[in-house]
This record gives structure tokens, C-alpha cells and sequence, in this order.
């Protein structure tokens, strides 16, 4: 099974901003948006799937990428009320 390069990409580039966050004492936020990823998405994305009448582990499986998803767009908005932030001081 081979990977999407775009996805790969994305996933590596989440991997290298949560780790800057970590770095720049950005740590609660880190630890924020890894809740909400698994406990917000990807726990009720199991579940829904789980529940379907032709569920198979292929679209349980897409929990995974469903919460990396709203990871990267946490971290675009964290990224965004940064630069906000530092503009107006």
C-alpha cells in the first residue's frame, strides 16, 4: 500500500510545527489540539463508522487521517493568532 506524497507531506509538516510549539513553550496548545484530535475526532469517527450497517476497517481507519486533518487546521489558526499577535505588539 503506498502512501499519498501529499499526505506524507502534510503529516511530516504537523510533526515539525507541534515540535516548534513544543520549542517555543507553546506546550498547553500542543497538548490542546492532540485532545481534540483524538478525543473530539477521532473517538466519534470510530464510532460513526463503527456503526455503519458495511463497516470494515478501511473506513475505521480513516479516523486517523480525519483527526490529522483538524490538527493541521488548528495549527494554521494557531499559526495565523500568532502573527496577529506579534503585529500588533
Amino acid at each position: 500500500a503506498r502512501e499519498a506524497p501529499t499526505s506524507n507531506f502534510l503529516i511530516k509538516w504537523w510533526e515539525y510545527v507541534t515540535g516548534y510549539f513544543n520549542g517555543k513553550g507553546n506546550t498547553f496548545f500542543v497538548m490542546l489540539q492532540g485532545i481534540i484530535g483524538a478525543m473530539c475526532v477521532r473517538v466519534p469517527v470510530v464510532f460513526i463508522m463503527n456503526s455503519l450497517e458495511n463497516s470494515n476497517l478501511f473506513l475505521i481507519g480513516l479516523a486517523t487521517p480525519c483527526s490529522t486533518l483538524v490538527q493541521i487546521i488548528l495549527c494554521l489558526f494557531f499559526i495565523n493568532y500568532q502573527n496577529k499577535s506579534l503585529k500588533s505588539n
